[in-house]
């Protein structure tokens, strides 16, 4: 179909977690996701859960980004 617009790296594999762009070189896929294919029996309610407990698992032993309050200029901030 002509119609259809198909992306040359379909299936090509992000480097980064889709929600917070942290490395994910170091991670196995299947600690943080269920895969499935057109021949597996899913339970949606069941997957859906699953894979938000290990994504929130995952972000809960990302390391605490803490900004530092002398980088932030509030007033020249909310001045603007």
């Amino acid at each position: 179909d002509d119609n259809k617009v198909h992306s040359p790296r379909r299936n090509a594999k992000s480097k980064s977690c889709p929600f917070c762009r942290a490395c994910l070189q170091k991670v196995k896929p299947s600690s943080l996701w269920v895969y499935t294919d057109d021949r597996d029996v899913v339970d949606m309610d069941a997957l859906t859960s699953e894979n938000i407990r290990r994504l929130l698992m995952y972000i809960n032993k990302l390391p605490l980004v803490v900004l530092h309050v002398v980088d932030l200029d509030i007033y020249e901030y909310h001045s603007k």
